[in-house]
This record gives structure tokens, sequence and C-alpha cells, in this order.
């Protein structure tokens, strides 16, 4: 019998998702690069930005940053869950 641990998600290699600044866009995606290295890609209006961390959680946490700093930009905040 085999048992998995955890969710099919661990397995990708690639996490996509957005969220809408007003009526803008903001795509962001983690994917792996190599064994050891994560990149997140945030593509908005003006161009990407791209920045290389060691773990997932790393890029999740910058993830989080970015979207805050955009959601300031325009004047409201955008709260996330503990």
């Amino acid at each position: 019998m085999q048992i998995h641990v955890g969710t099919s998600l661990a397995m990708v290699a690639r996490v996509v998702n957005f969220f809408m600044v007003g009526s803008e866009m903001v795509r962001w995606e983690i994917s792996a690069v190599g064994t050891d290295k994560c990149r997140l890609m945030v593509t908005h209006s003006n161009g990407t930005i791209v920045e290389y961390f060691r773990t997932s959680a790393q890029a999740l946490d910058r993830e989080r940053e970015i979207e805050s700093l955009f959601f300031k930009s325009r004047g409201t905040e955008v709260v996330h869950p503990s």
C-alpha cells in the first residue's frame, strides 16, 4: 500500500495565479528552476518583475510583499489571512 502525504499541488513544478488592482490584472507565477531554486515572475501593465529564491515559501512571502505594494500604490491595502 502506498500512502500519499500532502496535495498534488506540491508535485507541480509551477503555480500561476493573479490578483486585480482596480481594473488591472497582475499575474504571478512561481516555478521550479533546477532542483534548488524557485523563480517568481510578476507581470503587470508596465512590465515584468523576476526574482529568484531558494524556497517556494520565500517566493510566496515576496509575492505578498509585491502584491501589498501594488495595493498601497492605489491607496488601498490587501489583508491576507494569517
